[in-house]
């Protein structure tokens, strides 16, 4: 049965009215979620708020708490912001915000302030006079550094150190230094002078004993003149050292700068001392290697008071066995050689806790060993000094009770003609045995005959 027209209308109304709910629905859930959204992208915002307010306040409390002085300087100079520090050197934040940061520096410091500003590229380092709050003046050590962006404009950050106090304490020890070496330099002056006092009446002393010696002397004065004579030359030894290590600490040491050869210097050392060795019952080898030049440029005279120095300690701290001297080419280079020469003994030895005295000036291994062996400390620390004036080293190995090897290193130029090398061809290739009841000497003939191309 068909419908009448108000229930079709009535029905279509029904629909429509439906179809709306359903929108209306749609939009109520879509506002919803809307919402939803809208409130958690609130609290990410408050949470993200807090988050930078508490960097904020963490990085203020750095900077608040930072020991040294920090400040923010605007484009025009005037003070943004200064922390605890700098309000404990310059005065409260309250009075210096917003001032001209130029009237804290005194009117010496300000001198070229605009000019250094203007050449600031991104960061510099120097030193500013200022004006506490105390109206002090101090000086501090500057780090500033220039910064443009996040929206507020040029600015300029200094980070500060007083350094007054560690200037002060600079100036008075660089006026102690010269004092020092002044007093330093009277001392050694004056230990020259009176050295050269003393060692013209030694001589005479000396000579006159040398005469005295000549003639016609029962054993009793010959006794009593020998006793004079080694005590007059002991006591040159010492006026020597003390003028060679006075002439040294002052700066006033040249060295002589010619044409020797080091062969004949080390052999004489071993004529001037073999009698001494000699006589305590030792043996003094002199070894010198073939591939040592010739002739070499240097002081031969230096080298020899190094030598005499060291082998002479050698044979007064060896009561049996034998004192070793051994030279040789350690390295070449163009017109260049480095020497390297040895003085090792059978002696005493040194303890290893007491190596380190050896070089010292005026110091021993201990007392007993002064009051028994007798010396001043001096000769070891003139040699070391004398040995880095020519570009070398010192060294010293040792054990006690088995003897001691100091070695040291020169450097010296090679001679411009070395003598041409003659061996005998009737020696040359020859077989050779080599007898002998001390093995360095053994193989220093060894050494030598190898020189000559023997086998």
């Amino acid at each position: 049965m068909p419908k009448d027209a108000p229930t079709a209308q009535l029905e279509s109304r029904i629909a429509k009215l439906e179809t709306q709910n359903k929108v209306l629905a749609g939009a109520v859930k879509q506002s919803a979620h809307l919402r939803q959204m809208w409130t958690k992208a609130l609290d990410e915002l408050k949470a993200t708020k807090a988050q930078l307010q508490s960097s904020k306040n963490f990085l203020d409390r750095i900077l608040q708490l930072a020991p040294l002085p920090i400040l923010v300087i605007g484009r025009f100079g005037h003070i943004r912001f200064l922390n605890q520090a700098a309000e404990r050197l310059f005065g409260p934040s309250t009075t210096l915000l917003g001032i001209q940061a130029r009237r804290l520096l005194t009117p010496s410091g300000r001198g070229g302030l605009r000019e250094r500003i203007r050449g600031l590229s991104t960061s510099r380092f120097g030193e500013l006079e200022v004006l506490t709050g105390q109206d002090e003046v101090r000086l501090l050590e500057v780090h500033w550094a220039k910064w443009e962006g996040g929206g507020h404009g040029l600015h300029f950050i200094l980070l500060a150190n007083d350094v007054t106090a560690a200037r002060e304490a600079e100036a008075e020890l660089r006026i102690a230094k010269e004092e020092a070496e002044a007093a330093a330099r009277l001392k050694a002056q004056f230990l020259a002078n009176m050295s050269h006092e003393i060692r013209t009446p030694m001589n005479a002393i000396i000579g006159m004993t040398d005469l005295l010696l000549d003639m016609e002397l029962d054993q009793t004065q010959r006794e009593y003149i020998e006793i004079v004579r080694s005590s007059g030359d002991a006591l040159l030894s010492l006026i020597n050292d003390i003028l060679d290590f006075s002439k040294i600490e002052s700066g006033k040491l040249d060295l002589e700068h010619i044409d020797f050869s080091p062969r004949v210097c080390v052999e004489e050392v071993g004529d001037l001392l073999g009698q001494k060795a000699y006589s305590r019952g030792l043996e003094l080898v002199i070894l010198i290697r073939c591939d040592v030049p010739e002739q070499v440029k240097g002081d031969a005279g230096r080298l020899r008071q190094i030598l005499v120095n060291l082998v002479n300690n050698s044979i007064k701290f060896t009561r049996e066995g034998e004192v070793t001297v051994h030279v040789s080419l350690e390295g070449a280079s163009g017109k260049r050689a480095r020497l390297r020469c040895e003085v090792s003994d059978t002696g005493i030895g040194i303890p290893a806790d007491r190596m380190d005295r050896l070089f010292k000036s005026f110091s021993q291994v201990d007392a007993s060993t002064t009051r028994e062996y007798g010396g001043t400390g001096l000769g070891l620390a003139i040699s070391k000094q004398l040995i880095q004036l020519m570009g070398g080293q010192i060294g010293v190995e040792s054990e006690l009770g088995k003897g001691s090897r100091f070695w040291f290193t020169v450097d010296m130029d090679i001679g411009e003609t070395q003598p041409t090398e003659v061996v005998s061809r009737d020696i040359q290739g020859a077989r050779i045995l080599v007898v002998d009841d001390n093995a360095t000497n053994r193989r220093l003939m060894r050494e030598y005959l190898l020189g000559m191309r023997c086998e």
